[in-house]
């Protein structure tokens, strides 16, 4: 299941990109009676204009009147009507799925952009092919495309384009699962059109932005983000981009396992996606309300949306969506003990997905064929040339076996650097796991010297000071001392009592006696209880799935010396009023967030800190085989993200 929602994030990427130049809605009858009053470049215009209104109402009839625009623009050399008409057909194709025909007409825009020498023609045509290329596969060439238009836009510094070429180049990104570089383009793309109000371009920014946010699992950032992409697409009036986003919203919804919200999400999701006719959408719709009814366990309703799904993504020739439906379909009949289901829906999707992998395969060695192919004639030409005299055959002759034992010498270089290299890993893997071992032994040793020195403390040394104090109280009954005597007397019992206090803090901090007995959450519940009583700090302790669920005792101590020392941390140095300390545990994976309103600091400055505090944190991290990501700026606080599989 959780392949299936991956194949459905990454895919929506395809609804986000269309309609480029979408204007301010007009009457479509006023439009329609203009064409009868005007001629050449306001007639272009008037086509382009009914088109883009009957984009919400007929895909063909918006078509027809493109192609109108177009054919008109070509007859009066209007470049940029034939353009901008041409673009808007190839983003309606791109979302039919029709990516050869539209990869067709982009070639011929990016023509007449060239012929016209306008620089934001141009980046328009770049921005056109890119999405096209991209849209068939092929990424590489289609962010080639995106970079080039880029450079059109800039000297043009037109702002609208920066931010949609922005925001198309991280979808890209995303595609080859660079999130970083995605997110940063994304952040250029929203900047801009926040300062310039571009509502359209904002909510292409934030709609890419969410499902980055989506991908690394920072679901309530991406709530926020996919609520104001929802709320700009009904401001802007646009329903692709409204759908795209409803889909996006279905999926972090299964991800937090809120299928009622799933559920009526699906619903809408469906409803505009077969009133726009996309195919791919529709598929993706379905097979989400499938996994509704699943979750149901509604299994005739869920093999319903799955046999929908699966066929509508058969019509649009979407081989990631068929995938999709194999996939629910299969766990569909598992839940229904359909094993006959099972294994042929499992056996559909097996096959499918080999075949996807032997035609990439095959394309790759169609390639390699073509190289091959003009090398070997190019070969031939250089040997007849050669065949005029002997003198130029010995030299081919030597130029073959020299270029032999270069190539042997090559491979035998390569094969023994492969060698020294697969040498060097094995060693830092050694040294790695030497180092962890060490780790994992300094740890259990301070934590049973704790424990020991707690027990001491507590037990020893706590037990003679409550026995000193019982005897002064009782000495004092028995003894007469002059009123000075008695105060001073009365305050060797406060500081005792304060003592045996102390003491006790000091055993509870080494090893606190609720971990033992209660486990980890009552623990850190405690701790942050008794920070935030203190009024030293406002601690705030939130946590999910940790509520009766019992973690190995030596995981559990380090976890609480993690956050331990990241809150005090926070107290001793950030200067923060407020710390949010926030843990979670699902599916044997273990989710600790630290943040606090402190002053922050620079990141880089933790490769160089010397302190035992930030090292103890990185090799507890690093025993339990976790990753830590730290979010920092000068007076804008401090947000430590740790994330531990707990099945290692």
């Amino acid at each position: 299941m959780k392949q299936l929602n991956k194949l459905v994030l990454i895919t929506i990427v395809i609804l986000l990109s269309q309609t480029l130049f979408s204007q301010e809605n007009k009457r479509l009858d006023s439009l329609l009676n203009l064409v009868k009053l005007q001629k050449d470049t306001m007639l272009v215009n008037t086509y382009i204009g009914i088109g883009k209104e009957y984009e919400n109402l007929d895909f063909e009839k918006a078509k027809a009147y493109y192609q109108k625009a177009s054919e008109a623009s070509e007859k009066s050399s209007f470049f940029k009507g034939q353009v901008i008409a041409m673009v808007s057909q190839t983003g309606i194709l791109n979302i039919q799925g029709k990516f050869d025909d539209s990869n067709a007409i982009n070639k011929k825009v990016l023509q007449v952009a060239m012929q016209s020498k306008n620089v934001d023609l141009i980046a328009k045509a770049y921005n056109a092919l890119g999405t096209s290329l991209r849209y068939s596969g092929k990424q590489e060439e289609g962010l080639n495309m995106y970079l080039e238009a880029l450079k059109y836009a800039e000297k043009s510094n037109n702002k609208k384009y920066l931010c949609t070429l922005n925001s198309n180049i991280s979808g890209v990104y995303f595609d080859l699962g660079q999130y970083d570089k995605s997110l940063k383009h994304l952040s250029v793309s929203e900047k801009v059109a926040r300062e310039n109000q571009f509502d359209v371009e904002l909510t292409y920014a934030l709609s890419n932005k969410a499902i980055s946010q989506l991908e690394i699992f920072k679901l309530k950032e991406a709530e926020i983000t996919l609520n104001e992409a929802l709320l700009l697409s009904k401001k802007i009036n646009n329903d692709y981009l409204y759908l795209a986003n409803l889909i996006n919203m279905s999926n972090l919804k299964m991800r937090e396992y809120k299928f009622e919200e799933l559920k009526k999400l699906g619903d809408e999701s469906l409803e505009y996606a077969q009133r726009l006719g996309s195919p791919e959408a529709i598929s993706m719709a379905q097979t989400s309300l499938g996994l509704y009814y699943l979750h149901q366990k509604q299994y005739a309703l869920a093999q319903k949306y799955g046999v929908d799904g699966l066929k509508s993504a058969q019509d649009g020739k979407y081989t990631a969506k068929i995938l999709d439906a194999y996939e629910l379909l299969s766990n569909v009949s598992l839940a229904k003990q359909d094993m006959d289901g099972f294994v042929n829906y499992s056996i559909k999707r097996d096959s499918l997905e080999s075949v996807v992998n032997q035609e990439k395969i095959a394309q790759k060695v169609e390639e390699l064929n073509l190289k091959y192919e003009t090398e070997k004639k190019e070969q031939q030409i250089l040997l007849q040339k050669e065949k005029l005299g002997k003198r130029n055959i010995m030299i081919t002759v030597l130029l073959v076996a020299l270029t032999g034992l270069l190539i042997i010498g090559l491979l035998y270089f390569n094969y023994y650097r492969l060698k020294q290299i697969n040498q060097n890993q094995k060693i830092k893997q050694l040294e790695t796991d030497k180092q962890l071992l060490v780790t994992e032994s300094v740890i259990k040793g301070e934590e049973q010297e704790r424990t020991r020195l707690a027990k001491d403390l507590h037990d020893g040394l706590g037990g003679m000071l409550s026995g000193i104090k019982y005897s002064l109280h009782h000495m004092k009954g028995n003894l007469i001392m002059t009123p000075e005597n008695a105060t001073a007397f009365e305050r060797s019992l406060d500081m005792l009592d304060s003592s045996i206090q102390e003491m006790r803090r000091v055993a509870h901090n080494m090893m606190p006696e609720a971990l033992v007995k209660f486990g980890l959450d009552a623990a850190l519940r405690d701790f942050c209880n008794d920070i935030h009583q203190s009024g030293k700090m406002n601690v705030i302790y939130q946590s999910l799935g940790l509520e009766g669920n019992y973690l190995e005792q030596s995981k559990s101590i380090t976890v609480y010396r993690i956050i331990q020392e990241l809150v005090n941390n926070a107290l001793k140095h950030s200067g923060a009023t407020e710390t949010l300390v926030q843990v979670s545990l699902t599916d044997e994976n273990l989710s600790i967030t630290v943040e606090d309103n402190g002053n922050g600091f620079d990141v880089h400055t933790l490769q160089n800190v010397k302190g035992m505090g930030w090292s103890n944190i990185q090799n507890r991290v690093d025993f339990l085989k976790g990753t830590i990501d730290v979010h920092t700026k000068k007076e804008e606080g401090t947000s430590v993200l740790i994330e531990i599989k707990l099945a290692h």
